[in-house]
C-alpha cells in the first residue's frame, strides 16, 4: 500500500534508528535513483533515503554496505565534510524495512547538514575546491583498497533488449532504437579503451558532481556515497570534471572544467593530455543511466504512472545526450589543454 505522505514510515524509520518518534514528520524531497526525505525528529532534523530500485540486485546489498562502511571511516577523521551516517539501532550503517509503499527496502540515515545547493557550472573557484576534495578522496580511497584494472559496465540489463520492449511498448520509434543500438556500439569501445588504461583502480565516491554537494560552512561538502566502488582515478577525476562544468544541462563550461582539473592535480599530481578514452566513465553512466530509467518507464518498479512517464521522458533525452557526448569527445579533450 502507497504511503506517500510517509507517515507510517516515519514511525519505522524512527524505531529502526532509535530516533523519537512523538510527532515525526516526513517530507518528501527531490531524487533521481532512490526516494529521499527530510525527517523531523525530537527536534533535530535528518535525510532518511529508501533504496526502492535495483537494492535486491545481486551484490547490491553488499556494495552498500561497503560504501556506507568507507563513508564512516572518513567521517569518523574528517578527511571530508559530510553529513553524519547514522547506525541502525541493529549497529548496521543499513538496514532492511518495510518502506514507503509497502516492499521491504533498504533504508539509511543521516543526520541533517545545512549548506546550500551548489549551481552547475559552479564558479572556478568553487570548481578548483571541488576537484580538491576529489583528491582527498582519492587519497584517502587508494590506501583503503585498489585492484588492478575494473570494469565501467556497471548496469546488469541488457540495453538493445530495453530499447526493443520499448519500442514494443509504444514509447519509442523503431529507428531511434536502431540509431540509439549505433551509439552504444560505439560507446562500448570507448568504455573499452578507458578500461584499458595503465594504473591501479583505487576505491572512491565514483559520484562527485554538483547534485551530491553542498557549500556549508565556506567547504564542499560531499554527499551520497552509495555509489563507492573500485574506479580508475583519471575517469573518475575526467568526469567528475564534466559535472562540476555543468555538463548536465548542457555544453560544458571549458573554464569550470580546467578549474576543477587544476584543484585536483594540485592534490594529486598531473594529468598529461586528454583522449576520448578519458571520458569512459562518464559515456557510461549515460549508458547505465539509459538501463535504469527504461527499466522504470516499463513499469519494472512500483512506480506511478506520472513516475514511469517521466522515466520515458528521460530514457529519450538519454539517448540524445548519449549521441552529443560521442560526437563531443575530440573537441572536450582539448578543454584540458
Amino acid at each position: 500500500m502507497l504511503d506517500l505522505t510517509g507517515a507510517a514510515f516515519a514511525a519505522r524509520v524512527c524505531a529502526a534508528f532509535g530516533l523519537p518518534d512523538d510527532a515525526a514528520r516526513l517530507r518528501p524531497l527531490p531524487a533521481s535513483s532512490t526516494r529521499l526525505w527530510e525527517l523531523r525528529a525530537g527536534g533535530d532534523l535528518f535525510a532518511v533515503k529508501e533504496f526502492a530500485y535495483q537494492h535486491q540486485a545481486p551484490g547490491r546489498a553488499a556494495g552498500l554496505a561497503a560504501a556506507a562502511a568507507f563513508e564512516y571511516s572518513l567521517w569518523r577523521v574528517g578527511t571530508v565534510l559530510m553529513p553524519e551516517p547514522l547506525p541502525a539501532a541493529d549497529g548496521g550503517l543499513i538496514t532492511s524495512l518495510e518502506g514507503s509503499r509497502g516492499s521491504v527496502v533498504a533504508v539509511r540515515v543521516h543526520r541533517w547538514l545545512e549548506g546550500r545547493a551548489v549551481s552547475a557550472p559552479a564558479d572556478e573557484r568553487t570548481a578548483a575546491a571541488a576537484g580538491d576534495v576529489l583528491a582527498a578522496i582519492q587519497s584517502s580511497g587508494a590506501a583503503h583498497s585498489s585492484m588492478e584494472g575494473g570494469s565501467l559496465t556497471w548496469w546488469s540489463e541488457d540495453l538493445e533488449e530495453v530499447l526493443r520492449r520499448m519500442v514494443r511498448a509504444g514509447l519509442l520509434p523503431a529507428a531511434r532504437a536502431r540509431s540509439a543500438a549505433a551509439s552504444l556500439d560505439v560507446a562500448r569501445s570507448v568504455l573499452a579503451a578507458g578500461e584499458r588504461l595503465p594504473g591501479p583502480w583505487i576505491y572512491t565516491h565514483n559520484d562527485h558532481k554538483p547534485e551530491n554537494s553542498l557549500l556549508a560552512a565556506g567547504r564542499v561538502a560531499v554527499l551520497d556515497w552509495d555509489e563507492c566502488g573500485h574506479c580508475h582515478p583519471r575517469l573518475e577525476a575526467v568526469e567528475s570534471a564534466l559535472r562540476w562544468a555543468g555538463v548536465g544541462d548542457g555544453e560544458p563550461d571549458p573554464a569550470a572544467f580546467r578549474a576543477f582539473l587544476r584543484g585536483y592535480q594540485r592534490a594529486s599530481g598531473g594529468l598529461d593530455d586528454l583522449g576520448p578514452a578519458d571520458f569512459a566513465k562518464f559515456v557510461a553512466a549515460l549508458a547505465g543511466w539509459l538501463g535504469f530509467v527504461g527499466c522504470r518507464a516499463l513499469g519494472e518498479f512500483d512506480d506511478t504512472d506520472a513516475e514511469r512517464a517521466t522515466a520515458a521522458d528521460m530514457a529519450v533525452s538519454t539517448l540524445g545526450a548519449l549521441d552529443r557526448t560521442l560526437d563531443s569527445l575530440e573537441r572536450w579533450a582539448k578543454f584540458a589543454a
